[in-house]
C-alpha cells in the first residue's frame, strides 16, 4: 500500500460512511463519542461498542 493511500489506522469513525446495518451504524455512532469523551471514559465506550456488536451477532445466530 502506498503512503498516499493511507492505512486503516489513519481512518477514524467520523470518516466512515453508514453501513445501512442498524447495529453497525449504532456502534460507529458510539465510537464517534471518543473524540469528545474524557480519556477515562474510553474503556466504557469500547465496552459498549463491543457489547452492541456482540448482541447483534447473537441476534443473527438466533435468526438462523
Amino acid at each position: 500500500m502506498s503512503e498516499d493511500q493511507g492505512t486503516p489506522q489513519d481512518v477514524g469513525p467520523e470518516e466512515l460512511e453508514p453501513t445501512g446495518v442498524a447495529a453497525a451504524d449504532s456502534a460507529l455512532d458510539r465510537l464517534r463519542d471518543l473524540d469528545t469523551a474524557a480519556l477515562e471514559d474510553h474503556v466504557e465506550i469500547f465496552d459498549d461498542v463491543h457489547r452492541r456488536l456482540h448482541d447483534a451477532l447473537a441476534e443473527l445466530d438466533d435468526e438462523q
